[in-house]
């Protein structure tokens, strides 16, 4: 056995327990909004996992000091990225399975490259375009607007979450064009306390008087999604970011959304019809094309879920 085999495995673990610890973050949300308002359970992922960001930036001195630009385009690029991000994903979440809360949240990189051609000019190849095209085919078999949606999920959650999505990815684009290097971990910490701020007045505006049951599964929901979900997944990300290149890694993003349909159905007994499977199929195989044709690396900043 060689020496390098151990380093390998180690790598492999690490991914594992990332796309693990993202793909159950859907499934906890659902635990965790049965106890709490929406907004409040996404503030409370906020703040602890801001806070567990910024503590193993200074245990570990992984941090690197921003400019006083950075230090506002990360103020900034929290409102997006967390605070809407977020707030729109556990209110979306409230009335949606799982597993297809996944599959929405997750056209992600489709709408990174279709800012990314508006805002910064970038041309994708002809294959990312049609990956791009392909992932939202499969938004419209999975959702069947032609019979009122599946009977089961409201419109207007699912337009929550496609601009969950669009915010996810206008923050990614934005931290791509304006933040480079060692400096988007510290960059990353700033925008989660910022999106933590935000949302907290946000809560304390929107539901003044929360009813929140502290029971063991909302406990163990906010435990898991700031310090797992968030926290961990951050550390393991910008671990694996320092040995591969972006797109490398997010090439098997559509891992994450996969652990939330399995768990779903598993725990909720989520099901789909035929038309629902052929879309959650080609929304995946989109994915799949946009990683791995776009060689710029268009997912620096991308740990949020």
């Amino acid at each position: 056995m060689s020496s390098a085999e151990p380093g390998r495995w180690a790598l492999a673990g690490l991914y594992a327990g990332m796309v693990l610890a993202w793909g159950l973050n859907f499934i906890f949300v659902r635990i965790g909004i049965q106890s709490s308002p929406a907004l409040w359970l996404a503030t409370f992922r906020a703040l602890l996992g801001s806070a567990g960001v910024i503590a193993g930036l200074l245990v570990w001195r992984a941090g690197t000091p921003l400019t006083r630009s950075e230090r506002r385009d990360s103020l900034l690029l929290g409102i997006p990225t967390t605070a809407l991000f977020f707030g729109l994903w556990f209110q979306g979440a409230s009335q949606i399975s799982p597993g297809e809360v996944a599959v929405i949240v997750y056209t992600f990189p489709l709408w990174v490259v279709i800012l990314s051609y508006l805002l910064l000019s970038e041309r994708p190849a002809r294959w990312t375009w049609a990956g791009v095209v392909v992932g939202f085919v499969g938004i419209i078999l999975l959702e069947q607007p032609w019979n009122g949606g599946s009977g089961r999920v409201p419109p207007v959650a699912v337009i929550e979450l496609l601009i969950a999505a669009v915010c996810w990815a206008g923050g990614t684009v934005g931290l791509k064009a304006r933040i480079r290097g060692p400096a988007l971990r510290t960059a990353n910490g700033v925008q989660l306390a910022s999106g933590a701020g935000v949302l907290l007045v946000g809560a304390l505006l929107l539901e003044p008087h929360p009813v929140i049951i502290l029971n063991g599964p909302f406990i163990e929901s906010v435990l898991w999604l700031g310090l797992v979900g968030t926290a961990f997944a951050n550390v393991a990300w910008f671990a694996l970011l320092a040995r591969f290149p972006a797109p490398t890694i997010s090439t098997w993003a559509f891992l994450t959304p996969v652990v939330a349909l399995i768990a779903s159905v598993l725990i909720f007994s989520e099901r789909f019809d035929l038309i629902q499977l052929i879309g959650v199929v080609a929304v995946l195989a989109g994915v799949v094309v946009v990683a791995r044709v776009d060689a710029t690396e268009i997912v620096d900043g991308e740990p949020a879920v």
